[in-house]
């Protein structure tokens, strides 16, 4: 079990994947992100997540998500 983990890991050496706090600087953004779109409370929170964490990409699979622009969304 542990050989075929550290196997798979070797696959995939960068993370692509963070867990990111909600800190206020996540939420206080997030009321920004809602205050100036449609975009819902959740979606919002995640997106500031992202925004906050210098995140590369934001993987959704919600397309009404890629007209935010603070970082790049890519639909999957």
């Amino acid at each position: 079990q542990h050989t075929d983990d550290r196997r798979l890991r070797g696959l995939f050496p960068n993370p692509i994947a963070v867990l990111v706090p909600f800190t206020r600087a996540v939420y206080d953004r997030a009321i920004g992100i809602r205050a100036t779109t449609r975009i819902k409370t959740p979606d919002a929170l995640h997106l500031a997540a992202a925004v906050e964490a210098g995140c590369d990409v934001f993987l959704t699979n919600d397309i009404q998500l890629t007209k935010f622009t603070g970082v790049r969304v890519e639909l999957i």
